[in-house]
Protein backbone atom coordinates (compact mmCIF):
# COMPACT_ATOMS: atom_id res chain seq x y z
CA UNK A 1 0.00 0.00 0.00
CA UNK A 2 1.13 3.62 -0.36
CA UNK A 3 -0.01 6.38 1.24
CA UNK A 4 0.77 9.88 -0.13
CA UNK A 5 1.65 12.44 3.11
CA UNK A 6 2.20 16.07 4.02
CA UNK A 7 6.28 15.25 4.09
CA UNK A 8 5.86 17.37 7.78
CA UNK A 9 3.57 14.37 8.90
CA UNK A 10 5.66 11.62 7.28
CA UNK A 11 8.01 10.63 10.20
CA UNK A 12 4.85 10.34 12.85
CA UNK A 13 2.51 8.62 10.62
CA UNK A 14 5.47 6.24 9.61
CA UNK A 15 6.21 5.86 13.54
CA UNK A 16 2.20 5.36 14.67
CA UNK A 17 2.03 2.90 11.71
CA UNK A 18 5.09 0.82 12.89
CA UNK A 19 3.60 0.91 16.84
CA UNK A 20 0.27 -0.39 15.85
CA UNK A 21 1.53 -2.98 13.62
CA UNK A 22 5.77 -3.30 13.51
CA UNK A 23 5.90 -7.09 13.78
CA UNK A 24 3.51 -7.19 10.59
CA UNK A 25 4.32 -4.69 8.20
CA UNK A 26 7.58 -3.03 6.75
CA UNK A 27 7.50 0.73 6.18
CA UNK A 28 9.53 2.73 4.34
CA UNK A 29 9.54 6.07 2.71
CA UNK A 30 10.58 6.74 -1.15
CA UNK A 31 13.01 8.35 -1.75
CA UNK A 32 11.56 10.84 -4.60
CA UNK A 33 9.95 14.53 -5.01
CA UNK A 34 6.99 13.17 -3.37
CA UNK A 35 6.54 12.28 0.07
CA UNK A 36 4.99 8.63 0.09
CA UNK A 37 4.85 5.76 2.80
CA UNK A 38 4.82 2.11 1.67
CA UNK A 39 3.75 -0.22 3.50
CA UNK A 40 4.11 -4.23 2.83
CA UNK A 41 3.75 -7.14 4.77
CA UNK A 42 6.90 -8.05 6.74
CA UNK A 43 8.86 -10.76 4.28
CA UNK A 44 7.33 -10.39 1.43
CA UNK A 45 9.09 -7.69 -1.12
CA UNK A 46 10.10 -8.33 -5.06
CA UNK A 47 13.15 -10.41 -4.49
CA UNK A 48 10.12 -13.25 -2.69
CA UNK A 49 8.47 -12.62 -6.41
CA UNK A 50 11.71 -12.64 -8.76
CA UNK A 51 13.35 -15.72 -7.08
CA UNK A 52 9.74 -17.41 -6.96
CA UNK A 53 9.57 -16.96 -11.03
CA UNK A 54 13.26 -18.02 -11.64
CA UNK A 55 12.92 -21.34 -9.70
CA UNK A 56 9.32 -22.11 -11.81
CA UNK A 57 10.91 -21.55 -14.93
CA UNK A 58 14.20 -23.01 -14.04
CA UNK A 59 16.30 -19.82 -14.32
CA UNK A 60 19.55 -19.61 -12.53
CA UNK A 61 19.80 -17.10 -10.53
CA UNK A 62 22.70 -15.78 -12.31
CA UNK A 63 20.83 -15.35 -15.56
CA UNK A 64 18.45 -13.04 -13.75
CA UNK A 65 18.87 -9.08 -14.60
CA UNK A 66 16.56 -6.54 -12.14
CA UNK A 67 16.40 -3.38 -12.60
CA UNK A 68 15.42 -0.55 -9.90
CA UNK A 69 15.22 3.01 -8.79
CA UNK A 70 13.51 3.05 -5.21
CA UNK A 71 14.54 1.67 -1.40
CA UNK A 72 11.74 -1.55 -2.36
CA UNK A 73 14.31 -2.50 -4.93
CA UNK A 74 16.58 -3.05 -2.76
CA UNK A 75 16.72 -6.84 -2.49
CA UNK A 76 15.72 -7.89 -5.99
CA UNK A 77 19.03 -6.15 -6.96
CA UNK A 78 20.82 -7.72 -4.17
CA UNK A 79 19.23 -10.98 -5.50
CA UNK A 80 19.39 -10.58 -9.09
CA UNK A 81 22.78 -12.19 -10.97
CA UNK A 82 23.08 -8.95 -12.65
CA UNK A 83 21.21 -5.81 -10.43
CA UNK A 84 20.93 -2.60 -12.44
CA UNK A 85 20.10 0.84 -11.21
CA UNK A 86 18.50 3.32 -12.83
CA UNK A 87 20.18 7.00 -13.24
CA UNK A 88 17.54 8.65 -11.17
CA UNK A 89 17.95 5.57 -8.42
CA UNK A 90 18.36 6.13 -4.78
CA UNK A 91 22.28 6.49 -3.90
CA UNK A 92 21.76 3.21 -1.60
CA UNK A 93 20.59 1.11 -4.40
CA UNK A 94 22.93 2.71 -6.38
CA UNK A 95 25.51 1.13 -4.09
CA UNK A 96 23.71 -2.29 -4.33
CA UNK A 97 23.65 -2.57 -7.76
CA UNK A 98 26.41 -3.95 -10.16
CA UNK A 99 25.60 -1.70 -12.89
CA UNK A 100 24.01 1.79 -13.35
CA UNK A 101 21.80 2.80 -16.62
CA UNK A 102 23.34 5.89 -18.35
CA UNK A 103 19.14 6.85 -18.85
CA UNK A 104 16.81 7.54 -16.28
CA UNK A 105 13.21 5.54 -16.32
CA UNK A 106 11.62 8.56 -18.26
CA UNK A 107 14.46 8.43 -21.14
CA UNK A 108 14.06 4.56 -21.40
CA UNK A 109 16.40 3.41 -19.49
CA UNK A 110 16.15 0.25 -19.38
CA UNK A 111 15.20 -0.45 -22.98
CA UNK A 112 18.52 0.88 -23.90
CA UNK A 113 20.39 -0.98 -21.16
CA UNK A 114 19.03 -3.96 -22.76
CA UNK A 115 19.59 -3.27 -26.28
CA UNK A 116 22.77 -2.46 -25.50
CA UNK A 117 23.91 -5.42 -23.32
CA UNK A 118 21.85 -8.17 -25.41
CA UNK A 119 22.93 -6.14 -28.41
CA UNK A 120 19.52 -5.97 -30.16
CA UNK A 121 20.08 -2.58 -31.50
CA UNK A 122 23.65 -2.96 -33.73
Amino acid sequence: MTIAVARANQKQLQRYIESQFGQQVDVAPWGGPNSVLEIGTKGVQKAVGVERLAHYYHIKRADVIAFGDEHNDDEMIDYAGLGVAMKNATPKLKSLADDVTTLTNDQDGMANYLAHVLKLAE
